[in-house]
C-alpha cells in the first residue's frame, strides 16, 4: 500500500532510501523486513490517514453509508 500511496516501488525505495535488491525481496516476502524499515512504513501510512481524515473533501473519506477499504 505505501509503494501504491507514493507511486511505485522505485518511489518507496527511495523514501526508504534502501537497497533496490532488499526493498525487491522484502515486497515479494523473501525475507522478513527490518524493523526499523516497518516502522517507518507503518508511520507514513499513519500520518496519510491521518491527513486524509483531517480533509473531508479528500477522496480517501468515505461517503456517508459507505465502507473504507484500507487494503
Amino acid at each position: 500500500m505505501a509503494a501504491r500511496q507514493l507511486g511505485g516501488e522505485p518511489q518507496l525505495r527511495a523514501y526508504l532510501t534502501v537497497p533496490a535488491t532488499d526493498l525487491y525481496r522484502w515486497m515479494r516476502g523473501e525475507e522478513p523486513v527490518p524493523q526499523a524499515v516497518m516502522t517507518r512504513v507503518i508511520a507514513f501510512l499513519a500520518e496519510r490517514e491521518s491527513a486524509a481524515n483531517a480533509a473531508p473533501d479528500s477522496p480517501a473519506t468515505p461517503v456517508a453509508g459507505q465502507k473504507r477499504n484500507l487494503v
